[in-house]
């Protein structure tokens, strides 16, 4: 088996609307898939990028080289050339 990271979220079919009443999506998805990746992996790589600067992040074993902040680098930009999945689907019973 390939080494895979990944996440599962939970997001909201809907929102309220100006008079707090809820507003369905009607079964849509909010924002295209791609849209969702793109935005998705700018997001947690500018917080990776946020705690390496802060000294919050621990590497261990082979990943001690990230410790070094052209190594760091490289791999951020490694990860912003990657292409990310945004895999949508309603939850089960409409949870």
């Amino acid at each position: 088996m390939n080494y895979h990271p990944h996440i599962h979220t939970i997001v909201l079919g809907g929102g309220l609307d100006k008079d707090s009443k809820w507003k369905d999506t009607g079964g849509k998805f909010f924002l295209p898939y791609g849209v969702i990746a793109k935005v998705f992996r700018g997001k947690y790589l500018c917080e990776l990028k946020s705690l390496w600067n802060d000294s919050r992040l621990e590497f261990h074993g082979t990943a001690e080289k990230y410790q070094n902040h052209y190594c760091f680098k490289g791999l951020l930009d490694e990860c912003y050339k990657k292409d990310w999945v945004a895999y949508c689907k309603e939850t089960f019973n409409g949870a």
